[in-house]
């Protein structure tokens, strides 16, 4: 989801029961994990993670983002069978890192925080599979 996307759905009023009675595999998920079939030694363990994402707001609007997130998957998965592709695009993203004595400056990464990105022309794809820690900016 983008910052616009997120600001909106909480204006309009977020409720991630919905996305969870509209998405019958997100339902069956979060079922599995709150009736204890990760930690069957103890099945109550994740219940009081489920209830914060169901009754005590998803904070993070994570039941709102789920199906972005799969579709993002299967396409990482899709990419990652391609091997020349994902090479290929492994080392563009690792070369957009920023400043490393091999490379230099990343074209897109202000080299202090005076400074401005420089504008591109040429349209980026951006996959998300993570919210925090996992992005991947391919040139195509």
């Amino acid at each position: 989801m983008t910052a616009e996307e997120v600001a909106d759905l909480k204006r309009k009023g977020y409720n991630p029961r919905e996305y969870y009675n509209r998405n019958l595999e997100l339902q069956k998920v979060l079922d599995m994990i709150s009736g204890g079939f990760f930690s069957p030694g103890e099945p109550n363990l994740f219940k009081p993670l489920v209830d914060s994402l169901l009754n005590q707001g998803d904070n993070y609007l994570l039941l709102a983002d789920y199906a972005s997130y799969v579709a993002c998957q299967e396409e990482v998965s899709r990419l990652y069978r391609d091997q020349e592709e994902w090479t290929r695009r492994a080392i563009l993203n690792t070369a957009e890192w920023g400043n490393s004595p091999a490379i230099g400056p990343s074209p897109s990464t202000p080299r202090t925080s005076g400074e401005s990105a420089p504008s591109r022309s040429a349209p980026r794809r951006s996959i998300a599979c993570t919210t925090e820690s996992v992005w991947w900016n391919i040139n195509e």
